[in-house]
């Protein structure tokens, strides 16, 4: 019986050990600095750390958009998210809500539109992300948030670019 108590102690402590080690674990570093720049003032606005866009009718674009320096030396990973809710959405899903990064690379070529969409018939909060892994070093990503060609109420929040280990050939 001690044996067991023993035992059990012992993989009690390996576990809460484990659990340590994975929550000082570094998180990726979040590259965007709040807030992000509003395009299209007239259909969206910023309050508590939420960008709420209401998009009278189909033909309105909204977006939130920065364009940050990477000047990557070799080729790193790119995760980009958002978190959103909709509260009168119309329309399918589509790239044209939700989040995408365009790339300009060391030697002057360019990637864009990688995006993915957002969840559009949650009224609770969704995160949406992706990891793009490009081929070669970035010089510039910009970063977008968009509401675009839709009408609607949607919001916003969490935005978030990171990049990753060097790519391994």
């Amino acid at each position: 019986m001690k044996r067991n108590h023993l035992l059990w102690c012992a993989g009690l402590l390996l576990f809460a050990a484990g659990v340590t080690a994975a929550e000082t674990t570094a998180a990726a570093k979040n590259l965007l600095k709040e807030p992000l720049t509003i395009k299209n003032a007239q259909t969206t606005t910023l309050k508590d750390g939420v960008y709420t866009v209401t998009n009278p009718d189909d033909k309105t674009m909204s977006t939130l958009e920065q364009t940050l320096e990477l000047n990557q030396d070799v080729p790193r990973p790119l995760t980009f998210s958002v978190e959103s809710k909709a509260e009168a959405h119309q329309g399918k899903p589509s790239g044209n809500y939700g989040v995408r990064i365009d790339l300009v690379y060391n030697d002057g070529t360019r990637t864009n539109w990688i995006n993915v969409g957002c969840i559009t018939n949650s009224t609770d909060w969704k995160k949406t992300e992706r990891t793009y892994i490009p081929t070669k070093p970035v010089k510039t990503a910009t970063y977008y948030v968009q509401y675009i060609k839709f009408q609607g109420k949607v919001h916003f929040r969490n935005p978030v670019l990171t990049q990753g280990e060097p790519v391994k050939n």
